[in-house]
Order: structure tokens, then C-alpha cells, then sequence
């Protein structure tokens, strides 16, 4: 087994055709080998993750930046989801305000990322919850002030390259 603090991240299997090839020394070798192979992917993994932080602080960072500079609200909601298609490898994303008087969540922004994908290319047009259907993954963030749900940003992604994940809503 591949062993990081007691807990089994993966199997490393080694075969033969041969009845009875391996023996203890084989074993031993073996087991130091999966040892260090467990060391060297979970530093890959705190890498990664450490990585994908600094990009979401960064974001954030930028956003707030956003917020000290822009005057024009439709300029900084289409950088926000500029931002969220972003840092979330996104092909879309949406900002829906809640509107009382209508009881409706209504469109201000939407974005959609100019990305390839095989020969279709898509082309840009104007608690947290992820959900997935046969073609799109959603992940929903609502937009509150003061305890108050105002809307909320949609983040979507195309299942052909892969659906959300508990780190991406993290």
C-alpha cells in the first residue's frame, strides 16, 4: 500500500508471470519503494493545492482591487465573472441578482470564455452548491451583504474536459 500518515492513498502492484518470483528482499525493496513513491505524490498534492491557493488569494486580490478602482457596476460584475471562469477553469459564468417585487433571479452578466475544445470553440457573449447534469457542471456561490441572499454567481463548466470538484467549492 501507499501510505501517507496511516492512510492509504494507492496501491503499488508489481507482477510476474513466474510462480513464487518475489521473495522477502524483494518485499522490503518493494515497501521502500511505495514509501517514497507515497512521500513524493503527497507533495505533489500539497504543491498543487498550495498552488491552486495562491490563485484563488490572488483572485480575491484582484477583485478587491477591482472594487477600490471601478466606478461602473456592469464593468466590475463582468470582471468578477471574468475572475470566477478564472480562477474555477470555467467555461461560463453568471451573476443573478434576486429581484423581490418579481420574485425572480435575473440576469446582469453573463460571460462565456472563448476556449477550444476539439473543433467546437466557444465564443464570448454577454452555502456553496455544485450540480451536474449530462452536459454542464454548476457551481453556485450566493451574493449576500449584511445576512441578506442578494443573488448568486453560477460557474459553469462543459463535463466534456470535467466536472466540479469538492476542492474547486472549497
Amino acid at each position: 500500500p501507499l501510505k501517507v500518515n496511516q492512510q492509504v492513498i494507492g496501491v503499488l502492484t508489481v507482477d510476474s508471470g513466474q510462480y513464487n518470483t518475489f521473495d522477502e528482499s524483494d518485499l522490503a525493496a518493494l515497501t521502500t519503494v511505495a514509501d517514497q513513491l507515497a512521500v513524493a505524490l503527497e507533495k505533489a498534492r500539497l504543491f498543487a493545492e498550495t498552488h491552486r491557493r495562491a490563485e484563488q488569494l490572488e483572485a480575491l486580490r484582484q477583485v478587491s482591487h477591482d472594487l477600490t478602482e471601478l466606478r461602473h457596476v456592469d464593468t466590475l460584475l463582468r470582471q468578477i465573472t471574468e475572475r470566477a471562469i478564472q480562477l474555477l477553469d470555467g467555461d461560463g459564468c453568471g451573476i443573478y441578482l434576486y429581484r423581490p417585487e418579481r420574485q425572480v433571479l435575473e440576469a446582469v452578466v453573463e460571460v462565456w470564455s472563448a476556449r477550444k475544445q476539439g473543433s467546437e470553440e466557444l465564443i464570448s457573449s454577454s452555502p456553496v452548491h455544485a450540480w451536474t447534469d449530462t452536459e454542464l457542471s454548476v457551481a453556485s456561490v450566493p451574493i449576500q451583504a449584511a445576512n441578506k441572499s442578494l443573488g448568486v454567481l453560477n460557474v459553469t463548466r462543459d463535463n466534456k474536459r470535467r466536472t466540479f470538484s469538492p476542492e474547486d467549492t472549497a
